[in-house]
């Protein structure tokens, strides 16, 4: 029985590989609660366990015409399950350093309030993206703090 299943999962690739959409949703009916289960498990959370499953099937239909080559679907599958489920986690914690930093910065005490106004203004004057500038940046800043 379990033979007649890998073949039977192997034509379905090679429809979903030539464009078939219906094939396509049999496979996903056939794996989403097992995607699914392997992202809750990992992230706790059903609405990102819901994106993930969405990810990794949207990716296997981008890559589509490599589906029938595979010899072990499943396997694939939930590895890019796991990848995708750890790109997710790794996104969201640089996302709220990132958050956690601005609202540092935003309720740092500042002595004076002026210097910070202008400390913002010279970075935004200061071209950042010219390297050739970069030796410059002493007598620039020096410049523009006598102006200031």
């Amino acid at each position: 029985m379990a033979e007649q299943d890998a073949h039977n999962e192997k034509e379905l690739l090679k429809a979903v590989a030539s464009g078939d959409e219906k094939a396509f949703g049999e496979i996903f009916h056939r794996y989403r609660n097992k995607v699914y289960t392997i992202a809750f498990r990992i992230t706790a959370s059903a609405p990102l366990s819901e994106e993930i499953v969405l990810d990794v099937f949207l990716k296997a239909w981008l890559k589509r015409e490599q589906l029938a080559t595979l010899e072990h679907f499943s396997a694939w599958l939930f590895t890019v399950t796991r990848n995708r489920v750890f790109s997710l986690l790794k996104q969201i914690a640089l996302r709220k350093e990132a958050e956690a930093a601005l609202e540092q910065e935003a309720f740092l005490p500042h002595e004076n309030p002026n210097a910070l106004l202008q400390e913002k203004e010279y970075r935004r004057y200061w071209p950042r993206r010219s390297p050739a500038c970069r030796p410059n940046r002493k007598k620039y800043t020096a410049l523009l703090k006598r102006k200031g």
